[in-house]
């Protein structure tokens, strides 16, 4: 391996920590945030600041992936409708089911999306995964049982929220291979604010019949709370995630995200004092085992973009 593909490979990964880091203070953050804000209001203002910051970082990003090729007009509808499933039921499920699962919990929830991607990769972007990846998923779907559903009987909501998590989960597989099907690699930024902009009008109908906009208190702590969520992790952390989608396989490039509820497991710690008992610090080992062995069993690198590091073809157009 030369020196140019090590270097390749080392920022790729180190971009990719970013993205885990930006997404995984998030739970925490939202937690935080519904203190201020009923689950749907929440979850609209995070796709309001997520649009904006979008919008001011798309130059930036775009020079990183070297140029930027803009989306037709129907191209920008198809965007505008994957908003639905990637941010709309996403962020939605995610908010209603927050204020009764704990942070950590939730994430490990949520991150069952490598699995679905996994699952959906082959029929719909013609990725076969290996029987080695399909081994490490089903670890790291153990992992992600073992913790989320440890603590289930004290929930107040039962198993609902449950259902509501994995819901998020599935709706945002399905439009992450959805986008990875439809949009070269620099059609990718402009499609993410398109679909967040598809998203924004739902969430806001969905939040008045919630509750009424004075039920948001804004706060010094809520607007960190936005600021992080929609701009952190939101605007930056969706741009470098579509960098990443447009260059490796889905399925191995998700895989990854396992390593997303670590880092919430821990920020939950941190800022809100949730501990893990015995049971979840086994689910987090079977979880770290299942990125390594996820990564180690991927497809040999002559399909092109199988591990991280290695520069694959262009997504299928679409637009």
């Amino acid at each position: 391996m030369g020196s140019g593909s090590t270097t390749q490979q080392g920022a790729t990964l180190w971009l990719f920590l970013l993205v885990a880091l930006f997404w995984g203070v998030n739970y925490p953050a939202v937690v935080l945030g519904l203190g201020y804000a009923p689950p749907l209001w929440l979850g609209f203002l995070r796709v309001v600041f997520g649009l904006g910051g979008s919008l001011l970082v798309l130059p930036l990003l775009e020079r990183r992936m070297g140029g930027s090729e803009r989306l037709r007009w129907r191209g920008k509808g198809y965007a505008l409708l994957l908003g639905l499933p990637n941010s709309a039921l996403f962020f939605g499920l995610w908010m209603i089911a927050a204020p009764v699962v704990p942070a950590g919990q939730a994430s490990l929830l949520i991150y069952t999306f490598p699995l679905w991607v996994l699952l959906l990769a082959y029929p719909i972007l013609g990725d076969r995964p290996t029987m080695g990846q399909i081994g490490a998923s089903a670890v790291g779907l153990a992992g992600v049982a073992l913790v989320g559903f440890a603590d289930v009987s004290s929930w107040s909501a039962g198993w609902t929220p449950v259902l509501e998590l994995l819901g998020a989960a599935v709706s945002w597989a399905v439009a992450t291979v959805l986008m990875k099907r439809t949009f070269r690699q620099q059609e990718m930024l402009e499609a993410n604010i398109w679909q967040l902009l598809g998203s924004a009008p739902v969430l806001l109908a969905l939040a008045l019949l919630e509750a009424p906009f004075t039920s948001v208190h804004w706060t010094t702590e809520l607007l960190f709370v936005l600021l992080w969520t929609g701009i952190l992790g939101t605007a930056v952390a969706y741009g470098l995630w579509f960098e990443l989608l447009s260059a490796h396989r889905a399925a191995t490039v998700s895989a990854y995200l396992f390593i997303v509820p670590v880092v919430a497991l821990v920020a939950g710690f941190l800022v809100l004092h949730q501990g893990l008992g015995v049971p979840q610090a086994i689910g987090v080992l079977a979880v770290l085992l299942s990125i390594y062995g996820t990564h180690r069993f991927a497809p040999d690198p002559a399909g092109p973009s199988s591990r991280l590091g290695g520069v694959g073809p262009a997504p299928r157009a679409g637009s």
